[in-house]
């Protein structure tokens, strides 16, 4: 199996643009790769639960929540992210740790709760999960440039927040991560430098493949 790599941030932190350039320069280099998204969206109930709380057209219970988030990562990776890894390394724009930390901040579900079912055996993580710690104000500004409209969340108060539950979150949970964490700086967006820095911590050019082999 290739190797499966998650960046992890609050919006306007530079994943997706971080993303799509690791992937650019490891089809230059010859390595077969290829991104995905947060969610499968493959199953039509789990679906409607998620979007419809992600917009806040509906409240749901928590329980509820949790288990369209699991049941949709479930089905992600194994029709997803299972089979695109047998031919290439797969780079993800998010994965479980945005569910965790989107479910607390923005809708009070209990963090402890929330970790302890994630971090649940029966689920395959990323072989390196990469935050991308960004300034919240320096998010916003990067959101309010692209003059697209935002998101009720991609305000300063709820960056806020999310940014401090991301913070909480690895503090408090990266020795029981199945994975490895790397933390990196990108107020300055110096892209090429941070491209650099994952290519060279991920060891893809060396060993694309991981060194253990999912179930």
């Amino acid at each position: 199996m290739f190797k499966f790599i998650s960046f992890e941030g609050i919006d306007g932190c530079g994943k997706t643009t971080l993303r799509n350039a690791i992937l650019k320069r490891l089809l230059a280099l010859g390595v077969p790769a290829t991104s995905i998204g947060q969610n499968s969206w493959l199953s039509v109930p789990e679906a409607y639960v998620i979007l419809s709380a992600r917009e806040r057209h509906q409240v749901f219970p928590a329980a509820t929540m949790t288990r369209c988030y699991l049941a949709d990562k479930l089905l992600h990776y194994k029709l997803n992210v299972h089979n695109l890894r047998k031919y290439g390394v797969v780079v993800s724009d998010r994965y479980y740790v945005s569910d965790i930390v989107y479910m607390h901040a923005l809708h009070s579900m209990p963090l402890a709760q929330l970790a302890g079912e994630f971090l649940a055996e029966s689920f395959i993580w990323p072989d390196q999960i990469y935050f991308l710690d960004v300034d919240p104000n320096v998010a916003m500004d990067r959101i309010e440039r692209r003059g697209k409209p935002r998101r009720h969340y991609e305000q300063i108060t709820d960056l806020q927040r999310l940014h401090d539950t991301y913070c909480t979150f690895f503090d408090q949970y990266e020795d029981m991560l199945p994975t490895e964490l790397h933390r990196i700086s990108n107020d300055d967006g110096a892209l090429e430098e941070v491209v650099e820095t994952v290519i060279q911590t991920s060891g893809i050019l060396n060993n694309p493949r991981c060194s253990r082999t999912p179930s």
